[in-house]
């Protein structure tokens, strides 16, 4: 059996340090390793397709950004438990399945990008294929996203079940282009690697609808992530006409099971959370809304507050004014 050869360099730049990985070989268990350390951890395992079974795995960037390949003329199947990094990936060739535990399943055989579930339990099979991955640092991509959002540094929900926004790919596309050429052009200069990285963020960030909401700690955990899923569909569908029944069953546990996660983290019933969502993004709108064409009652009905006065005594004790009030800002 052929043995496998793993390298990895780093260099020390001004703006961060550069590093390189490979790891090549003809060995399943190797590959199996390589992969799970890979994908945060995981628990993959690779077997031979037809015929001999071979691999490539390389990676080079910053602190910051990744760009990432994988070649493996086997099947790469098996559970990944808790990616903490943002990962987005497309294929050149071959394709395969995510599948996040009854809360959606979906395939690629395109090179369409797909997002790889950040913070969450997920299995894949990958057939015979040639990939590419760009990993962001957590804090980077957060960092980028405060430029979009009014909240402090904050988790990015993204919507797993929605696909790449096709008038954003040809952008998206371009970003790839001229990254790649910053990061591993040797001379690029860590200024003009920096300058690709946050256009690249900045462009995922128009190609998959997100949320940045306050995760706490203690769902931000392995054990907690179907909380973790179903909290993030009430941020994500909270202008759809669903109940917390709807987010538990998209993550795959009982209504009470949700129920009493909500009391134990936040002290609130699941309804409640729900309501003080959409309390949250009627005050978005008040404030970015003309007050000269918008009404208070109009914005309301639009969240789903049809009793306008208990919706005006909500909103009051949320933020401490009136609704009016904000609007007129």
């Amino acid at each position: 059996m052929e043995r496998t050869t793993s390298t990895y360099t780093a260099g020390q730049e001004p703006g961060g340090t550069l590093r390189r990985f490979e790891s090549a070989g003809a060995d399943p268990r190797e590959a199996a390793t390589t992969y799970s350390d890979a994908y945060g951890g995981g628990s993959l395992r690779a077997r031979a397709a037809s015929g001999d079974f071979t691999y490539r795995y390389a990676y080079i960037g910053d602190e910051r950004v990744t760009l990432r390949t994988s070649e493996c003329s086997g099947i790469l199947s098996g559970d990944v438990l808790h990616l903490q990094e943002y990962v987005v990936g497309w294929f050149r060739r071959g394709g395969g399945t995510l599948d996040l535990r009854r809360i959606i399943r979906r395939g690629s055989d395109t090179s369409d990008p797909l997002l790889l579930p950040a913070e969450r339990r997920f299995s894949l099979e990958f057939e015979p294929h040639r990939q590419n991955l760009i990993h962001f640092a957590p804090d980077f991509l957060e960092k980028v996203a405060t430029e979009q959002h009014a909240g402090p540094l904050q988790p990015i929900s993204f919507d797993y079940a929605a696909p790449a926004d096709p008038t954003v790919l040809d952008r998206w596309r371009t970003a790839v282009t001229e990254a790649t050429q910053a990061i591993a052009r040797v001379g690029a200069g860590p200024l003009v690697r920096l300058a690709a990285e946050l256009d690249l963020a900045r462009v995922l960030l128009r190609l998959f609808p997100w949320r940045a909401w306050d995760v706490p700690e203690s769902i931000r955990t392995p054990a907690a992530w179907r909380t973790r899923v179903a909290l993030d569909y009430l941020h994500h569908h909270a202008h759809d006409p669903i109940a917390p029944a709807d987010a538990a069953e998209a993550a795959g546990i009982h209504t009470r099971t949700l129920q009493q996660a909500t009391r134990r983290h936040f002290g609130m019933s699941p309804s409640t959370y729900l309501r003080n969502i959409r309390l949250d993004r009627v005050r978005q709108e008040l404030l970015e809304r003309d007050p000269g064409s918008a009404t208070v009652a109009e914005i309301g009905r639009d969240w789903g507050f049809g009793n306008l006065g208990r919706f005006a005594a909500s909103y009051s004790a949320r933020f401490g004014e009136r609704p009016k009030d904000t609007l007129r800002r």
